[in-house]
Parts: structure tokens; sequence; C-alpha cells
């Protein structure tokens, strides 16, 4: 139940509360309005929500204030980040750190937008980055394993193996996936045979 002291410590978003939106997004005590028709289009998960029939008299939710959809879990600045997207003043040009574009992949892939998940994935894979980096990055958020192939032959070829601190930020599966080189290197004995 929210309180008149929480109701009066909403503020509206600097960049992302669109005069012309007609979506209402709580972050935290930050207001977002935007444009529902991005929602409803590219997230299987926004349109769960905002399909979900109001009850008799009631209003559609995020269709107002008293009525935004509430997202926990991040912060204001991070789901502005996401909104850039959609919002990029520069249209096919999207120049944003790597540290932005792990963000939108998250958030794109917690929330069923296909569409934004490729282009992170293809905007981050422009972008310079360790293979444990990436591999740790592309596993939690659900990417084609393919993308990881070049990543896993790099460890592969590594002199040094994995340390126990790399294995565990990777999480144990990822390195017992990685052939010893020898494996990798010399064909099988039955191979050698014919």
């Amino acid at each position: 139940m929210s309180t008149l002291e929480d109701i009066q410590s909403i503020v509206p978003h600097e960049e992302y509360h669109i005069p012309t939106g007609d979506l209402f997004i709580l972050v935290g005590n930050t207001q977002f309005r935007v444009h529902r028709f991005f929602f409803e289009r590219e997230s299987r998960w926004f349109a769960g929500q905002l399909n979900t029939p109001a009850s008799p008299g009631g209003k559609p939710q995020g269709s107002d204030a008293s009525t935004a959809i509430i997202l926990e879990g991040l912060s204001s600045d991070e789901f502005a980040k996401f909104l850039w997207v959609f919002y990029n003043k520069h249209y096919s040009l999207y120049d944003a750190p790597v540290e932005d574009w792990e963000v939108i992949l998250f958030l794109s892939n917690l929330w069923f937008f296909a569409e934004v998940k490729n282009l992170a994935i293809r905007e981050l894979e422009k972008k310079a980055m360790s293979d444990l980096k990436r591999i740790k990055l592309y596993n939690d958020n659900g990417v084609d394993p393919n993308y990881l192939i070049p990543c896993y032959a790099a460890l592969c070829e590594r002199e040094d193996p994995l340390t126990e601190a790399e294995g565990e930020y990777l999480g144990m599966r990822t390195p017992s996936r990685l052939p010893p080189l020898a494996n990798v290197l010399v064909p099988p004995v039955s191979q050698l045979a014919s």
C-alpha cells in the first residue's frame, strides 16, 4: 500500500517522461511515461501485462500514473539505458559502452524483447571483451551458444589451464565443456589407424 509520502516522492524522469507517452512505468521513485506500442509489439512479457483485462470500471494497467507498471530489481538509470534503444536520436547508430549493452542484454532477455536482445548481441560482438566475461555474460542471458565457440577455442588454446577462480566465475559446467588441448589437436587413435 502506497503512503502519501511515497506518492509525493515520485519524480518524472528527466528524459523519458514523454508528454505523448501512453504507458506509465515506475522504477523506484522515478516515473517513466513512454509509448506503449514498443512494449506491446516487442515484448511477450509486457504484452501479457498490458493485455490483462482491467476489472469492471477499472483502468488498464499502465494507462496512467495511478496504474503504473512497477518494475523492481533495477535502477532508473538501467531502465533509461534500455529505453535509449527505442528513443535513440541517431537512428541506426547505436554507440554505447559495453556496460550499457550488458544492461540492455540482461533486460531484453528478462522481458523477452527478442529483437532488442539480437541488437545487444550484435553490438556486444563488436566490442572488446575477455573470453571469460563474454562466456559468463552470454550464458547468463541465454545467448545462442554458437557465439561462444571462438571463446571456448581461445580458452582451450591457452597455455595455462583455467584457474579455480576462473572456473568459479564461469560456473562449474563451463570448464567441464572444455576438452583438454591434446583432444583438440590430436585425433583419436581410431582415426589414425584408418
